[in-house]
């Protein structure tokens, strides 16, 4: 199932975070599924990818998609709008 798919690669890319190996965290989440805005596993992603991004000093990138990630959670169940403006 895709949901389980996306908690795999989430959870991978934790784990590369932990070691250090951050491009390989990005590489990890890097796939068509970012693209998706509907999906319940959707904000979980972007953030995922976001945060990633960031720690792999690659600012500009995560700004924008933590911008991307806070459009399409509106409850604020994420950080993502207050890291997008920092």
């Amino acid at each position: 199932e895709k949901a389980e798919e996306i908690e795999m690669r989430i959870v991978a890319s934790g784990a590369r975070c932990d070691l250090g190996e951050f491009e390989a965290a990005v590489i990890t989440l890097t796939c068509k599924e970012l693209k998706n805005e509907s999906e319940e596993w959707a904000v979980r992603l972007r953030y995922a990818y976001a945060d990633a991004l960031d720690k792999a000093g690659r600012k500009d990138d995560s700004k924008e998609w933590f911008v991307k990630c806070a459009r399409i959670d509106p409850d604020q169940i994420t950080d993502a709008e207050e890291r997008s403006q920092l």
